[in-house]
This record gives structure tokens, sequence and C-alpha cells, in this order.
């Protein structure tokens, strides 16, 4: 299996293989180490668990799983309910309105 990295607005590089959730934090912007790694972001617009980046291990790919109602933008495509394939270099927003919550998907087994 080929590991994926997450690449934030401040080019800081958040590396996991199986699983990724991303949510609100409302005291302040961290990283930590919670069963895969998990990015909390300090915006009211996100919700506490936004999204979620799992392996499908029967597929062999990349998910981006929502769990918002305000949904996840993958390169410009609203996504709602539905799981979506990530591919090397896509872009994930959780708020338009926010820069702050713009990362770049990046399989390491694609990159050069």
């Amino acid at each position: 299996m080929d590991s994926f990295v997450l690449v934030d607005h401040a080019n800081n590089v958040h590396s996991v293989k199986k699983l990724l959730s991303i949510g609100r934090d409302s005291k302040e912007q961290v990283i930590s180490e919670l069963n895969g790694l998990e990015v909390a972001i300090d915006d009211t617009r996100v919700s506490h668990k936004h999204c979620s980046i799992i392996f499908d291990e029967w597929k062999r790919q990349y998910m981006l799983v929502n769990h918002s109602k305000n949904g996840t933008f993958v390169n410009d495509v609203l996504l709602l309910d539905e799981a979506h394939l990530l591919h090397n270099d896509d872009r994930i927003v959780l708020n338009k309105k926010n820069p702050n919550t713009t990362f770049t998907f990046k399989n390491r087994g694609l990159a050069h």
C-alpha cells in the first residue's frame, strides 16, 4: 500500500497510511496522533468531524468521505453525501472563505 501525504496551506506535510480525519478544534489548531493522523482546524464553518480520508483495502484506493452538512470541495466540486476517489494533486477545501482550510492530496507512491 502506498502512503499519502496531505499538504496544508502553509506547506506542512501530514503523513498517514490508512486514515486521516479532519475537523474543527474549538480551542486552537493542532495536529495530534489518534487512530491515524487527526488534523484539527480552528474555523467555525468547519464541522467537528468534517471529512475523512481512508484507504479502501478492497479497492486499493484512497477515498474522501464527507461528514459535513456544508460539504467538502474536491477540485471545486461540492461533495455532500457521496465518497470520492482521490487522485494525486487533488485540492481539498473545507471552507472556501478561509484559505487555511485548503489541502492538497499527494500520493507518495506517485510523487517523483
